[in-house]
């Protein structure tokens, strides 16, 4: 993936990867993540810059992945902040935060095999921000487009204010997140007390004992259809990933999420036991937050899955993931 300037990779070799892409990145408004302040980046602050370009950009964010063809990634631990430098656009592509020490071949097959040494991350914020490389000072512009070596305290600080120097105001502490962003946390920490004992009873009644054929294991054969279609399809998705960008009585744990053409997040539900009180209540519910918050959200009933090459084919159109 990363075009470190003093690796060896066929200059040849990324033409061969992924179409061609051309991506319009939005600044979008801040969402609710924030800078540390100046005293907690000096003591805990670690960023690592990874370098990708316009054609291995999209298999970055479609796996939630950054990687090297060196070995560096293995420095980095669960925890520590990562930037992503575009050096098509000599655009800056931030916050992430990894969610697993680097290793190698978390995904062997993730960019042909060519940058094994990998991190798995995950954005601190809804969106993607960008900042043009020009906006730095050369000190951190070597930084960010060499990486292998760690960006850390005054020098991390200094980073981060150039990177949020427009959002600080507006966003709120990101060291806060570590409570709630492991997906092993338990359910405790995402639901509010209303929905917890509803959804900690379906999760028991239901254990995700399907497998499908990508290793998911899901609560349902209409999960199974569903998780095999996007497989079928070639469509990264994930399976009951937390959604915790929401106010704390509003999270959610939607049933699977995909990626759009503009790499916007698409939340599927599968609604299959309406005849259940509980059930419908759980609906309900979740259908609300999803349009108070005016998430992306495809609904998908027992008739959908009845033809669900067509069914669910169409409604992905509709939101550009096809």
């Amino acid at each position: 993936m990363n075009e470190i300037y003093n690796n060896s990779i066929d200059p040849d070799f990324e033409d061969e990867l992924l179409p061609e892409y051309d991506f319009d990145y939005q600044k979008m408004k801040p969402n609710r993540f924030a800078v540390p302040s100046n005293q907690e980046m000096s003591k805990k602050m670690i960023i690592y810059s990874f370098v990708c370009s316009n054609k291995t950009y999209n298999e970055c964010i479609e796996r939630s992945l950054f990687g090297n063809n060196n070995a560096w990634p293995e420095q980095v631990r669960k925890g520590d902040y990562c930037i992503l430098y575009n050096s098509s656009k000599h655009k800056i592509l931030y916050l992430w935060k990894a969610v697993c020490d680097g290793r190698k071949d978390i995904e062997k097959n993730a960019w042909n095999g060519n940058y094994p040494y990998q991190v798995r991350v995950q954005k601190c914020t809804e969106e993607i921000y960008d900042i043009s490389l020009d906006d730095l000072d050369t000190q951190a512009r070597k930084q960010v487009t060499q990486g292998e070596k760690p960006i850390e305290g005054k020098d991390a600080e200094a980073l981060l204010n150039l990177l949020f120097k427009n959002e600080k105001k507006q966003l709120e502490t990101l060291l806060d997140l570590e409570k709630i962003k492991d997906e092993d946390k338990p359910l405790e920490l995402f639901l509010d007390p209303e929905n917890l004992k509803i959804e900690k009873d379906y999760r028991q009644e239901y254990p995700a004992t399907f497998r499908c054929r990508d290793g998911h294991y899901v609560r349902s054969k209409a999960e199974k259809i569903i998780d095999d279609y996007f497989t079928e399809y070639k469509l990264f998705h994930m399976y009951e990933p937390h959604i915790v960008n929401l106010p704390e009585r509003d999270r959610l744990i939607p049933d699977f999420k995909v990626y759009n053409k503009d790499h916007k997040e698409i939340y599927i539900e599968y609604w299959g036991m309406l005849d259940k009180p509980n059930y419908y209540q759980r609906m309900k519910r979740k259908q609300e937050i999803y349009k108070k918050h005016n998430l992306r959200c495809i609904d998908l009933y027992d008739r959908d899955i009845e033809n669900i090459d067509f069914n669910l084919s169409e409604k992905l159109k509709k939101f550009k993931v096809l």
